[in-house]
């Protein structure tokens, strides 16, 4: 999907935003182009089709049922973590220590994972683990590298592209390594799941 600005208003810029019209001054609200109709309901009846919905004129409902369908069914099951936040939100030193424990309700297929820390450590790498009933999920861990906000994004055991976990699988989220200098702080980090 992209961002279609209106016909008129400030023609220079291309993130222009939608403004009301004054009932009183004729043309002072904003036009919307046939393309952002069209790309708005492509999108709608791309998320209704994915959920494996015919599309129906008389059903006007068909976008919470395809959310709802979607999520049921699995097709959504990113699993989040976090590190390095204090009780009050702001951001805490990392230390070497377990950040997270969930047990997963329905199996699920890993396929990825995405990280980024807010206050990069110096010295050393961040380094993360996720166990799965006691054992790393990983056969390259994901790290931060010194200084870095982005995440090098590590391998699943075996070199698999996708590990596929069981309903009831007991899931720990970890750092095992901190910072020398500045140890960092304010991580998130996700494991991209789908249906598994």
């Amino acid at each position: 999907m992209e961002y279609v600005p209106p016909l008129n208003g400030d023609l220079e810029d291309p993130d222009r935003a939608y403004a009301n019209g004054s009932s009183g001054v004729p043309g002072s609200g904003s036009i919307p182009s046939a393309r952002f109709f069209n790309l708005v309901q492509a999108e709608l009846i791309a998320l209704v089709e994915a959920a494996g919905i015919d599309l129906d004129d008389e059903d006007d409902a068909q976008i919470a049922a395809a959310v709802l369908a979607l999520i049921k069914a699995g097709a959504i099951g990113d699993v989040p973590f976090m590190a390095g936040f204090g009780p009050d939100g702001a951001g805490a030193d990392l230390e070497v220590a377990t950040y997270g424990y969930l047990v997963l309700a329905r199996a699920i297929k890993l396929t990825g994972m995405a990280g980024y820390i807010e206050a990069p450590a110096t010295g050393a790498a961040v380094v993360l683990d996720v166990e799965a009933n006691g054992a790393t999920i990983f056969q390259t861990a994901p790290q931060f590298a010194a200084g870095a906000n982005a995440m090098t994004a590590g391998a699943f055991t075996a070199g698999a592209a996708s590990l596929t976990l069981a309903a009831g699988t007991r899931l720990t989220f970890k750092v095992t390594q901190v910072g020398s200098s500045v140890a960092g702080q304010r991580i998130g980090f996700t494991l991209k799941g789908e249906a598994g």
